[in-house]
């Protein structure tokens, strides 16, 4: 059974969890989208602690984009971000089964 969430959250600037690991299931559609309206920069990282300007970046209105039928599979590992400063908004949408 396929499952969706569909949500946004608040990222400061200390290491945010945004989506636990999976065991036994697996995404197949991963969204993550930086919403947020003052210029915030969100670095989001895959099974590590996020640091900012390391792993996958992303700045204001910019989105990353993982399905199953794509070229990049979603991972099963944890997905963490953090924001440039103060606080930023991603928005989250993720199917898994």
């Amino acid at each position: 059974m396929r499952r969706i969430r569909n949500t946004s959250l608040t990222i400061d600037t200390s290491n945010t969890p945004v989506s636990p690991a999976l065991y036994g299931n697996k995404r197949v559609v991963l969204i993550l989208s930086n919403t947020s309206l003052a210029g915030e920069i969100i670095a989001i990282s895959v099974g590590s602690e996020a640091v900012l300007g390391q792993g996958i970046v992303l700045n204001q209105n910019d989105k990353m984009t993982l399905t199953s039928d794509g070229s990049y599979l979603p991972p099963v590992e944890q997905i963490n971000a953090i924001a440039s400063v103060g606080t930023a908004t991603l928005s989250v949408y993720e199917e898994t089964e």
